[in-house]
């Protein structure tokens, strides 16, 4: 089902997107809110993969994703003159990076840092 709502979702242009998220800031209108994550759950699942390990269910890291979209849309500036997806991206990893790094179970340093941390440990 994920992949379908991928598949047919409709991508906005610049305009639209930031038209969108200020009228979610202005009102609170969910309509808003959804049309914004629905053009960005794309984005969303080609992010995801990155960052799809081991034990961590990809639909939970998508999930997490579509909660940075939100984020997104509550902080976006359109007076930044930046895209919305450009901005959502930022907002997406860093749900994403919290999230598996919260349940991760192994996390594996190599090279110079590890070393490093190796001489600092009792």
């Amino acid at each position: 089902m994920l992949f379908q709502l991928a598949i047919s979702a409709n991508i906005l242009s610049h305009p639209s997107q930031s038209r969108l998220a200020v009228e979610y800031q202005r009102t609170g209108c969910n309509k808003a809110l959804s049309k914004l994550i629905e053009s960005t759950v794309r984005l969303v699942i080609k992010l995801a993969k990155r960052y799809q390990r081991g034990n961590i269910c990809f639909e939970d890291i998508v999930a997490e994703g579509t909660i940075g979209v939100m984020d997104a849309a509550r902080k976006f500036d359109p007076s930044a003159n930046v895209k919305f997806s450009n901005y959502a991206a930022y907002w997406i990893k860093a749900r994403m990076m919290q999230f598996v790094a919260a349940n991760a179970g192994t996390v594996t340093v190599n090279g110079r840092l590890g070393r490093e941390l190796n001489g600092k440990l009792p």
